[in-house]
């Protein structure tokens, strides 16, 4: 007989449908996520635009630090606050 225990499977809520989640990783670097910021800014509503006119919605999964002036995961430290609370979300 083992006395190895299983794990509690846990169940999630599944995300809504006809949602596109995005995450946007950066750089350590400050100085590169300050300067790309603007870019990624145009793609994401570019990308948006085009996820909407198909009758789909997007949700960032992170919003934009209001310290550093970007929205760029830039940190381990970071994703882990990000991964955190996406899941609290989605309950």
């Amino acid at each position: 007989m083992t006395t190895y225990a299983f794990p509690t499977l846990r169940t999630v809520a599944p995300v809504q449908p006809t949602t596109v989640w995005t995450v946007a990783s950066g750089d350590l670097r400050l100085s590169a996520n300050t300067r790309c910021w603007p870019t990624q800014q145009q793609l994401e509503a570019a990308l948006g635009g085009a996820v909407e006119r198909l009758g789909w919605q997007v949700h960032r999964g992170h919003e934009v630090d209001p310290v550093t002036g970007h929205g760029f995961i830039d940190s381990s430290a970071a994703a882990s606050r990000y991964s955190r609370r996406s899941r609290r979300t989605r309950r």
